[in-house]
């Protein structure tokens, strides 16, 4: 992201390396310890409690090309298809129609208001330089947290950025090393060994994976019945449906956290640097861990 400024909203004046550093010690110190849930909330996760918002015009670009472009995408997909859908072709969608849609986003909330109450949201809730990105979402979905009282205050939110820090900055080897970790997302062999490759390089203790469905983890029932205990780590690539994964694994009583893309730099190291925070400053970092 060089080049581009992001500037992060927060619920009271803190210094960014201190709520970091804050942050990576609460989770370090809940690892096997304690139920802790982290879950990323993002563009995604804006468009799909409260619908599609058009983003406002950025600048230097002309603003009725700009809003005939957005008009057509929102008709294409809300008006014609009236279904969610997220996701990248790489990566795959995660898709519901519309009965779905609603049913997924009471489920949805439900989940939420539990993570918040024992864990950690962290809020993409920045703006950026460039292509808007959440801001123009921030007062729907504040009142739509209000109204489905999911609280979200200073002492159980977080920047989305930090995970990504966390799980692929230097701090990840205190992290992972000598760990026994749990992957849980939508797998085909290729992903499973390549994921498993770079843990195993990064030095875990050990790695067991639990597959999902590629396109409606919100409605998944998570089976954790073969797993060899002790778990300390889960990783989790869901999309919104990690929201639903997290409540069925609190009863692993350790860290889980909502990790997504930074499987797929696991997965694929072509990924790294293609999201904010997610190359190091050090290159020595991702040539030793994600060559």
């Amino acid at each position: 992201m060089a080049g581009h400024l992001i500037e992060q909203r927060s619920l009271e004046q803190r210094d960014s390396e201190d709520w970091y550093r804050e942050f990576r010690d609460k989770v370090y110190s809940a690892v096997g310890n304690c139920n802790m849930p982290v879950f990323r909330f993002s563009d995604g996760e804006c468009f799909f409690t409260v619908g599609y918002r058009l983003p406002p015009t950025p600048s230097r670009r002309n603003p009725v090309a700009h809003y005939a472009r957005m008009i057509l995408s929102a008709y294409v997909k809300h008006r014609l298809h009236r279904h969610f859908r997220s996701g990248t072709v790489t990566t795959g969608f995660e898709t519901y129609t519309g009965g779905e849609w609603e049913d997924a986003r009471n489920r949805f909330a439900d989940c939420l208001r539990r993570i918040a109450g024992s864990g950690i949201i962290a809020l993409n809730f920045v703006r950026q330089d460039g292509e808007p990105l959440c801001d123009h979402y921030f007062p729907d979905v504040c009142a739509w947290l209000d109204r489905h009282r999911i609280l979200v205050d200073h002492t159980n939110s977080v920047p989305f950025f930090f995970v990504y820090a966390l799980l692929l900055g230097p701090d990840r080897q205190f992290l992972l090393r000598q760990r026994h970790v749990v992957v849980v997302t939508s797998l085909s062999p290729g992903k499973r060994s390549a994921i498993e490759e770079t843990l195993t390089r990064e030095q875990v203790r050990s790695v067991q994976f639990i597959n999902l469905s590629p396109q409606k983890a919100m409605f998944d029932t998570i089976d954790t019945g073969n797993l060899v205990q002790p778990v300390e780590l889960v990783l989790i690539g869901a999309g919104v449906g990690a929201a639903n994964v997290l409540c069925q694994l609190q009863h692993l009583g350790t860290v889980c956290i909502d990790a997504g893309h930074v499987l797929d730099c696991y997965a694929n190291p072509r990924n790294v640097g293609v999201r904010a925070f997610t190359r190091p400053d050090d290159p020595h970092w991702v040539v030793g861990a994600l060559k």
